[in-house]
C-alpha cells in the first residue's frame, strides 16, 4: 500500500481509512471457525463495493469485550486505476447502506438506525457504565437535556444561565471577521 501511495502522491496526508464491519452472534459464531472465514469474506465483499479499485486489506478478529467477530477493512487512498484519492468524509450513510446490502444478500440481521443509541460511546465509557461508575460524559449529557427539555426556556442568554446554574462552565468563543473595502 506504501509503495502505491508513492506512485500516487496527490492522495493527501490520509493514507488509508478503516471501516468497522460487526456482526452479531446470532450470526456468525465465534466459536465456528467456518463463520471466521464467511466473516471475512463477507468483509471483502463490502470493501469491492465500497472502494473498487482501491487496495483493500480485511482484519477478522474479535472484539474485547463482546466478543463478536468483526473486520477492520483497511483502504488504500488511491485509486489504482485513477490515481484520485477516494473521498471519505461523510461516507457513513452510503456504507451502511452496502453493509446492508451485503447482510441481507447474505440472510444476516441488520442494524434498525432508528433504534439505535443517538451518542456514540467510546469503549472506556461502556466499561465504567457496566462497572456502575460514574462516566462524566452522561453526566455532562443529561444536564444539558434537562435544560434542553424546558419549554420555559425562551432565549440563548436563559440557555447560557441555567447551563451555569447547573455546574456547566463553558465557553463559546467566536472569531470577528472584519472585512475591508475600497473604493475606486
Amino acid at each position: 500500500m506504501k509503495q502505491t501511495r508513492e506512485l500516487f502522491q496527490n492522495t493527501g496526508s490520509t493514507e488509508a481509512m478503516r471501516v468497522i464491519q460487526s456482526f452479531s452472534h446470532a450470526d456468525l459464531d465465534p466459536t465456528n471457525p467456518a463463520d471466521w472465514q464467511r466473516c471475512n469474506d463477507l468483509g471483502n465483499e463490502l470493501a469491492q463495493k465500497m472502494a473498487p479499485d482501491h487496495q483493500v486489506a480485511v482484519y477478522t478478529h474479535l472484539d474485547g469485550t463482546g466478543h463478536k467477530l468483526h473486520n477492520h477493512i483497511i483502504v488504500n487512498m488511491p485509486n489504482l486505476k485513477t490515481g484520485k484519492k477516494y473521498h471519505h468524509q461523510n461516507d457513513f450513510k452510503r456504507l451502511s447502506k452496502l453493509n446492508d446490502e451485503v447482510a441481507l444478500a447474505h440472510g444476516l440481521s441488520i442494524i434498525d438506525r432508528e433504534q439505535a443509541p443517538a451518542e456514540r460511546r467510546t469503549m472506556a465509557e461502556c466499561q465504567l457504565k457496566t462497572k456502575n461508575e460514574y462516566v462524566w460524559k452522561d453526566d455532562l449529557r443529561g444536564r444539558i437535556d434537562k435544560i434542553m427539555g424546558d419549554a420555559t426556556m425562551s432565549s440563548y442568554k436563559d440557555f447560557s444561565e441555567r447551563l451555569v446554574r447547573s455546574g456547566i462552565i463553558y465557553n463559546f468563543s467566536t472569531t470577528e471577521v472584519k472585512t475591508s473595502h475600497t473604493s475606486f
